[in-house]
């Protein structure tokens, strides 16, 4: 995932002429393309088969819309901001695990959460001004919680069909972005960019986003296979690891590599996002 995100990042940063609806249909087709052709050649995440169940056809449209929007993220925000704020979510899936069904939980729990929260404020404060970063506007703000709501959806629908239909992970991502990546494509006719899908500028961000999105296929299958076995809560509190493993790949990446991120780590970044990331993950650990 780490590496997913990372190649997003700078694909846009380089060709920053690349259309936003564009950008957005490129990734989610690749998605489709390679997470079917894992399951055309891999049975052990079970045969591709295509649903198209009234369920999935109704979140499809979120599904464009959250293609737009981390389109937009990673255009205007930096990639460990992005990143932190999904640790949110637990929280979320607490509250649902907890008021809707009725869950009980211990007081590491709760202590667990509070960390997530200073960890994802934490990735939002301008170490400088010590107040919240100039990038983070109310659209932005929206943006990461429409994600959140996004990702839920996503997380409970498959559970769902998994266990009722018994619908596997390659299935269930298959069906959904096929569906995604037409609504993309309907929309580009519409505005009258067919042409832009492949014109010179575009050639470049099309085969990084081949290689982001084999990264992005894998670690879906792999999360599908984990959310058959535990809760969505679960799931998304152990996720707490990765933004430490994202946090270490971009300073590498940014300083070794020399890539293009746009990511401030100076001293003062640095040691305040070090410690935001410690936060996230020691509440994650205390909330799985």
């Amino acid at each position: 995932m780490a590496g997913e995100n990372i190649i997003d990042k700078a694909s846009l940063v380089n060709n920053a002429k690349v259309d936003f609806l564009v950008a957005s249909f490129w990734r989610s087709f690749f998605f489709f393309l390679i997470i079917s052709l894992i399951g055309l050649i891999n049975f052990h995440f079970g045969a591709l088969q295509f649903s198209f169940n009234w369920l999935i056809l109704l979140v499809a449209p979120l599904g464009v819309l959250s293609s737009i929007i981390y389109t937009f993220l990673l255009k205007k925000v930096e990639l460990t901001s992005t990143t932190a704020f999904a640790y949110f979510a637990p929280i979320f899936f607490f509250l649902i695990d907890s008021i809707v069904l009725h869950n009980n939980f211990p007081l590491r729990i709760i202590i667990g959460i509070i960390l997530l929260v200073i960890g994802g404020i934490g990735f939002s404060i301008n170490p400088r001004t010590k107040q919240v970063k100039v990038e983070l506007t109310k659209m932005v703000w929206w943006s990461l919680l429409f994600n959140i709501i996004w990702a839920g959806c996503l997380a409970y629908l498959f559970k769902y069909l998994n266990i009722t239909q018994g619908l596997n992970g390659v299935s269930f991502f298959s069906s959904l972005w096929f569906i995604i990546s037409l609504l993309l494509l309907i929309v580009i006719c519409f505005k009258g960019n067919l042409n832009s899908l492949i014109n010179q500028s575009n050639r470049r961000y099309i085969g990084q986003v081949a290689i982001s999105k084999s990264f992005d296929a894998i670690s879906t299958i792999l999360w599908a296979q984990a959310l058959t076995i535990v809760a969505v809560s679960q799931l998304s509190a152990i996720e707490a690891i990765f933004p430490m493993i994202l946090f270490f790949l971009v300073a590498i990446g940014q300083h070794i590599f020399k890539l293009n991120l746009k990511e401030k780590i100076d001293r003062m970044n640095f040691s305040l996002k070090l410690f935001a990331t410690l936060c996230l993950v020691i509440g994650g650990f205390l909330v799985r």
